[in-house]
């Protein structure tokens, strides 16, 4: 058996007169790949390792710095200034009747959205009257009983006494104990 081109001269002749290299375009594998993609003939090809390595990391350090942002934000006020506790004193031996109590909660609670809204409250709660003392104490307690509190931001000592001369808790008869909190 022969190949056809030994038999043909005139065919022998013009495939020898051809180039033995040709040069392939430099865009031939991403033209292919593309097409055989739209001809549904190639899957996607799965990320990487490093590809989702990368956003790992990129996600992490997300998370990260929004927690510790948070963690800021709660140590630093949002005026700038240092953080105040509020005690609530009061004699529970006077206390307001609980009929009064709806109207009473209602007005603390309008001074508290007041200092939301100035951005210098932080926290505000109602204690329970039962409490534990460690030690016990030998003799009777204060008269005044710690029966709620707040925490405030203010520009200084004297800013925070201002806004503790507002609170509701005055008119009505208690005291307030005023604390500078310590940064830590």
């Amino acid at each position: 058996m022969s190949d056809d081109w030994d038999e043909d001269p005139d065919l022998g002749r013009a495939l020898g007169a051809l180039p033995r290299e040709i040069s392939i375009p430099g865009d031939l594998e991403e033209r292919t790949v593309a097409a055989l993609r739209r001809a549904g003939l190639l899957r996607p090809q799965p990320a990487s390792l490093a590809f989702w390595a990368r956003r790992l990391v990129a996600a992490a350090i997300l998370l990260g710095s929004g927690y510790l942002s948070g963690a800021w934000a709660t140590r630093h006020e949002a005026r700038g200034g240092p953080r105040y506790l509020l005690l609530l004193r009061e004699d529970v031996s006077e206390r307001t009747p609980v009929t009064f109590e709806a109207p009473l909660v209602e007005e603390y609670r309008q001074w508290a959205v007041k200092l939301r809204g100035e951005r210098r409250l932080v926290l505000g709660e109602e204690l329970e009257p039962e409490a534990s003392l460690l030690p016990r104490p030998s003799a009777e307690g204060p008269p005044a009983e710690i029966t709620g509190f707040f925490i405030i931001t203010a520009a200084d000592d004297e800013d925070a006494r201002a806004i503790a001369e507002t609170c509701p808790h005055l008119r009505h008869g208690g005291r307030i104990e005023i604390r500078r909190i310590q940064p830590t």
